[in-house]
Parts: structure tokens; sequence; C-alpha cells
């Protein structure tokens, strides 16, 4: 299990034992420890992706400790990309270099993890992105966030429009979460 708090490193712990493993310390241009907003594994465990503001770091499991690679959202120079911090993750089930990334701005972005660059950019959320999930066959990726009343259905083969944007009440802040029925 990985877990991250305010003002604290990535901790790694033993889910049989309870048992600390090891420590990721993300850190900002001044060496300073940073927290991460989001982390997620790879399908294969090789690497834990963090989400800060404007960029995600990339761990490799097998290192702990501050060396990672740096994936910035956003080009400076154009302002080209996906702004806002990177607030959660999905991985494709089939394809292991292709994530998404959920922005609090409510922006989607596809990514590859081998090069870094972002593949497309999907909008279309009034709310910040809190929860992202592949379809079973990795073709589809659905979004949800907060104070917004749609979980939204991407087709990644055809990006830039929505597929389908499914309704619900939401009168909260608080993040909001989906799961897929793998069968359907």
């Amino acid at each position: 299990v990985a877990a991250t708090g305010r003002d604290g490193p990535v901790h790694l712990w033993n889910v049989f034992t309870g048992d600390l493993c090891c420590t990721y310390t993300p850190h900002n241009h001044l060496d300073e420890l940073i927290s991460a907003n989001s982390l997620g594994f790879t399908r294969d465990g090789s690497h834990l992706l963090c989400g800060f503001p404007k960029c995600i770091r990339v761990f490799p499991t097998a290192s702990p400790g501050k060396q990672c690679r740096m994936i910035p959202t956003v080009v400076d120079k154009c302002k080209f990309g996906q702004s806002g911090i990177i607030s959660c993750f999905a991985f494709h089930p089939s394809d292991e270099d292709i994530f998404a990334a959920g922005s609090y701005t409510g922006s989607v972005g596809i990514y590859s993890l081998s090069t870094g660059t972002l593949q497309f950019l999907v909008e279309g959320h009034s709310g910040g992105i809190t929860h992202l999930v592949f379809s079973a066959d990795g073709n589809y990726l659905y979004s949800g966030g907060r104070k917004d009343p749609n979980i939204i259905c991407w087709d990644i083969r055809n990006p830039g429009k929505a597929l389908i944007r499914m309704r619900r009440n939401v009168e909260t802040n608080q993040r909001m979460y989906f799961d897929l029925d793998r069968l359907a």
C-alpha cells in the first residue's frame, strides 16, 4: 500500500505485515520535500506515479528515495497541455505504456509512460476530475469529478468529443468514485 499526506513523503507498506518497506521523497526545484496530490501504481507495479501541480513524477518502485523522472503536463513556452493539480490516474488494461491523468481543472490527459508525452487532452467537466476508469477492452475512458453532474465516457480511439454523458445528482464538493462491471 502506498500513501502520502500533507507535508510528507510517499510511504510504501507491506500489506501482510504492516511494516514500512520504503519511502519515496519528491522534491521541488529548491530541493524541499513536497507532497503528492495523487498516487497510482502501473499495472505491473514497476512504477509509482505521483500527481503534482503541472507535473507527474514517476518513481521506479525498486529504487526508493528521491530519484524520479518528471513528466511536465504543461509546456511553459506555449502554455499547451494539462494545467492544474494532477488529481488521479487510470492505467490502460492492455497497453502498459498508456495511462490517463485527471486534473482539478477538469481536463483528462492520455500519456505515454515511456516517452512522457501527452497523446491528447479532453475537456468537458465543470468540476475537478477525481476518478478515472478504463473499460475492460481499453477503448473507452470514464471520468467523473467534484461538483459535476456528469460521468463522461470518452472513446479514446476517436478523442475530442464526449461519447456519453451520464447525469447524476450532485451537491457536494466530495471526491466522486464509480466502477464498471467488467463483464458488460
